[in-house]
């Protein structure tokens, strides 16, 4: 249904000055719509104007936009005119695709959904009277949940969806009751002479209503038992509507914040008396009227009521349902006969949100912490909550709350151990729990330097599983997927006695060095059965015990050339290699060098050469 032409609409819809007196020339009876706004909207004439005045045009509805994320995982029931009488109707959260629910002559209206858009609350005078009914999102299974004296209207469902809270308004009394979500256990909250309306549930489940005595309306709050009752704003004038926010700092209402003719909607802190920001049309002809929020929170649902002038009185020309922000307007239903609508998320699932897992050892300083996961009932996160803990017994602490985004950076100080564990919330506010681990979702120990290498054999074959030991002992040692290979970790700059041991070998000699950045070294094991005495140079050095040198050129252990233990063997003498001379001058390419001694003992070098002639 993306356009509408009025005027027939506006014909059942409204009375006008000359229909009245020709209604009233005839026998039979016509049905006359209810006061869409209420009796209590201000300087309102509910009446159809002339065919030929300017408040009877055609109109065409604004095109719904496509399907979006937000269209996706969030509905919106409202109560409409299009059809001649007030039914309720369901779409999807960006307008798209209205389905009409009921089908009744009663009048239907004020729809609101439970969170997860499964169940449909409105009120409805069916029965001989204005009660609250209840029925699936398809139309389906409609139950009746009030009964008793008075007229029933303006219900809301708690956060929990357990409890429902109403207005009950008798000749002399106008009340809020509160009963279970399947209308039980109904008792009145207030009972006095003040008239008590529209009446909303806090996220931290108390209840906040519009209060008006000796014509002055002000905010309330109180709590669910109906005690600690406390005004939250000073008196408003006009006040009409309350819709509160997730956060349960923050609402908003509708009242005549500038004194001119028509309506704003007004934003509040609930620890300020007074509004920090407002919608205004900036038209005396238009009426903004709050109905509810986005899921997300960041927009509003607002009835635009527009009106002609005839003589002195406004006369109502069109209704449209609008998603509203400080920044932004866009009318989401748009036959001109739509109101009340209650925007509600399908999405009830938390998000599934871990900490990334580290490994068991950490460079000491700043490292990013990231967290992964997904969405499971399509809202999209939100934000994030990264906490940490000192030890396995100490307290978590906040290293981000409510973040947008998947990581925070966090100070390592080695020898710490520190476990991490996050979560997340969605746009529909759906927030995770923390995990039951104990341990969180992972865990690091900060280390300042390495020390890494290969364990050998004497034909350098590496040697599977070693076992690496140092004193004083390093954090932890991996030995890794490369057969051989180990890194240890440690905690700070001083001198370690490191040695490689592996059963069916001797050990290797232990090593002493001074750890103060991170450092290469391999050792190498020799056989059980090895038949070569004093093979790591350690016995009776710097002599070289076992070992018989001749030659020219003397040999000692040294400390200098050690590679592991504490002493290591220089044989022979260090060979200075002189400056390098370009022997080769072809014009081509000169390649495959070999050294070769010729039959005099001279050294000969010969290669090959590639050139183009061309």
């Amino acid at each position: 249904m993306r356009a509408r032409v009025l005027a027939p609409l506006l014909l059942m819809l409204l009375m006008s000055l000359a229909g009245a007196a020709s209604a009233a020339s005839r026998a039979t009876p016509t049905r006359t719509a209810p006061d869409p706004l209420g009796n209590r909207a201000p300087g309102m004439s509910w009446q159809q104007p002339d065919p030929d005045s300017p408040a009877h045009t055609s109109v065409t509805a604004d095109a719904p936009v496509e399907p979006d994320s937000l269209g996706t995982w969030t509905r919106i029931a409202f109560s409409s005119y299009r059809d001649g009488n007030w039914e309720i109707y369901l779409t999807y959260g960006d307008g798209w695709q209205p389905t009409r629910l009921t089908n009744h002559p009663a009048n239907d209206v004020e729809p609101i959904l439970n969170r997860g858009a499964t169940k449909i609350f409105f009120v409805s005078d069916r029965s001989g009277r204005d009660e609250i009914f209840v029925m699936n999102r398809d139309g389906s299974g409609l139950r009746q949940l009030t009964t008793g004296a008075g007229v029933k209207r303006s219900p809301d469902l708690s956060v929990t969806g357990q409890m429902l809270v109403y207005v009950v308004a008798t000749a002399t009394q106008t009340d809020i009751f509160v009963s279970n979500a399947d209308g039980s256990q109904a008792r009145a909250l207030t009972q006095d002479a003040a008239a008590d309306e529209s009446p909303t549930w806090t996220p931290d489940g108390k209840i906040a209503w519009i209060r008006t005595e000796g014509g002055q309306a002000r905010v309330w709050i109180m709590n669910a038992d109906g005690s600690q009752r406390q005004p939250l704003t000073a008196v408003l004038p006009g006040l009409l509507d309350i819709v509160w926010l997730s956060s349960d700092n923050l609402f908003a209402v509708t009242y005549n914040i500038d004194s001119d003719p028509a309506l704003e909607v007004a934003y509040f802190y609930r620890d300020r008396g007074y509004w920090y920001d407002y919608l205004d049309a900036e038209n005396p002809l238009v009426d903004y009227r709050v109905s509810g929020r986005a899921p997300n929170e960041e927009s509003l649902l607002v009835d635009r009521v527009e009106y002609v002038m005839q003589g002195n009185q406004r006369v109502l020309n069109h209704i449209y349902i609008q998603e509203m922000s400080t920044f932004t307007s866009l009318r989401l239903i748009a036959s001109g006969m739509d109101r009340q609508g209650h925007w509600q998320t399908t999405d009830t699932e938390p998000p599934v949100v871990h900490t990334i897992s580290r490994s068991g050892y950490t460079r000491a300083g700043g490292s990013f912490v990231p967290l992964a996961g997904f969405d499971t009932g399509g809202a999209g996160i939100r934000s994030y909550d990264l906490q940490y803990r000192l030890g396995a017994n100490s307290v978590w602490t906040n290293l981000l709350s409510n973040g947008p985004v998947p990581w925070a950076e966090f100070i390592f100080v080695s020898p710490q151990t520190v476990f991490f564990r996050g979560r997340a919330r969605d746009n529909a506010f759906n927030v995770q729990e923390w995990t039951t681990n104990p341990n969180g979702d992972t865990h690091t120990t900060a280390y300042q330097w390495e020390v890494m290498g290969n364990v050998l054999d004497t034909r350098s074959i590496p040697i599977a599983n070693p076992v690496l030991n140092l004193t004083p002992p390093a954090l932890g040692v991996d030995v890794g997927n490369n057969p051989g290979a180990y890194t240890a970790y440690i905690s700070t700059t001083q001198v370690y006695t490191i040695w490689a041991t592996q059963s069916g070998y001797q050990p290797a000699a232990p090593t002493p060095r001074l750890i103060s950045h991170d450092t290469q070294l391999d050792f190498y094991l020799a056989p059980a059965d090895n038949l070569i005495r004093n093979g790591d140079f350690e016995l009776d050095a710097p002599a070289l015990r076992d070992w018989i040198v001749r030659g020219a050129v003397s040999a000692q252990a040294q400390r200098d050339a050690v590679t592991t233990g504490s002493w290591g063997a220089r044989v022979g003498q260090r060979w200075t290699v002189p400056d390098a001379e370009r022997i080769s001058r072809t014009a081509g390419y000169a390649y495959d060098p070999t050294l070769a001694f010729g039959p005099a003992g001279t050294l000969h070098l010969a290669w090959a050469d590639q050139w183009d002639p061309e």
